[in-house]
């Protein structure tokens, strides 16, 4: 299944009005991924649906943009979600590298992370079940 099928696959599973602006496609990771190397100067890039997106910035002056998707509880198309984006993001940078399996954390909920370096930008995508919120994220960050 390649960015296309994935981007129409998430557009029916999780419909938001910006979708079909094609962050989940190999052009829309790239302007993500330029926005990050140019330190993410105002306007930030358009991100599909998110409920929310940040920069922060960390004490070597790098800026990172974090977004999130909230779901409820252990909603299907949260795994969809993540799954997809992986998906994308290998298929839009063949020459990627990723970090291996995510390491044990000290969390009653689950936790799932997949960490790619893109190119010289560091993209980290996560999946976290907060029971105690009756909630399931999806958390994108993108940071050179």
């Amino acid at each position: 299944m390649g960015p296309k099928q994935i981007a129409i696959l998430l557009s029916l599973l999780i419909p938001t009005p910006m979708m079909g602006q094609g962050l989940w496609d190999c052009g829309g990771m790239a302007r993500l991924t330029q926005a990050a190397t140019a330190g993410f100067q105002a306007p930030l890039p358009q991100v599909p649906g998110a409920e929310w997106c940040r920069t922060a910035r960390s004490a070597t002056g790098a800026t990172t943009l974090h977004c999130a998707w909230g779901f409820d509880f252990r909603d299907p198309k949260a795994r969809a979600m993540f799954d997809g984006m992986g998906q994308a993001i290998t298929e839009c940078y063949p020459n990627h590298t990723e970090a291996g399996p995510d390491q044990t954390v000290n969390h009653p909920d689950s936790f799932d992370l997949r960490q790619f370096d893109l190119d010289g930008v560091a993209v980290s995508l996560s999946l976290k079940d907060k029971g105690a919120l009756g909630k399931t994220y999806v958390f994108l960050g993108v940071g050179s």
